[in-house]
């Protein structure tokens, strides 16, 4: 949530910066558009980031995919 925050901010003070020399009006008026569109494009890299990291903190669990460790027929024990 950290990362969208500061993606709004730098996003909407980038576009207000690029576009000062049009005036403040469309400079205030263009701000929010660049801070939701970098604000997106951060959500979609966090999500597809987020979908490719399996097994990240746990090593055994990548030694041991694939291969069944136990198998318990009676669960009443």
């Amino acid at each position: 949530m950290i990362i969208l925050l500061w993606a709004i901010l730098v996003g909407g003070a980038a576009t207000f910066a690029l576009l000062w020399p049009y005036g403040i009006i469309v400079a205030l008026v263009g701000a929010p558009f660049g801070a939701s569109s970098l604000a997106g494009l951060t959500a979609l890299y966090l999500s597809r980031r987020g979908t490719h990291q399996k097994f990240g903190h746990n090593a055994s669990a990548k030694k041991n995919l694939g291969r069944i460790v136990e198998v318990r027929t009676d669960l009443t024990r």
